[in-house]
């Protein structure tokens, strides 16, 4: 993992292992710099074992979807907002009709 500043904006560079390159993404402005090197600061020095990994993924994750129980709500919620907007529009269309 590599942090770059180009410019005014805070970029990481990481190793992608299915197309086996450098892949490079945003992480924000360059006034937010002190955050982002608290959080890895953090994230340093919090240490957990493969034990509590292995129970936490094995507890919110979905082995036939590949997706964690939060992603199921938000998928959830992102499926209802599309359909109240196209039962919206479904009314809108047949009261100018």
């Amino acid at each position: 993992m590599r942090i770059q500043i180009k410019g005014n904006y805070i970029y990481v560079t990481m190793w992608d292992k299915l197309s086996k390159r450098p892949r490079r993404y945003y992480l924000g402005r360059k006034e937010e710099l002190k955050k982002w090197e608290e959080l890895l600061t953090f994230a340093r020095e919090y240490k957990i074992s493969d034990e509590e990994l292995k129970d936490y993924l094995n507890y919110y994750l979905d082995k036939d979807t590949n997706m964690t129980k939060v992603e199921y709500v938000l998928l959830s919620l992102s499926l209802g907002v599309e359909l109240w907007r196209l039962n919206g529009n479904i009314k809108m269309l047949s009261e100018k009709r």
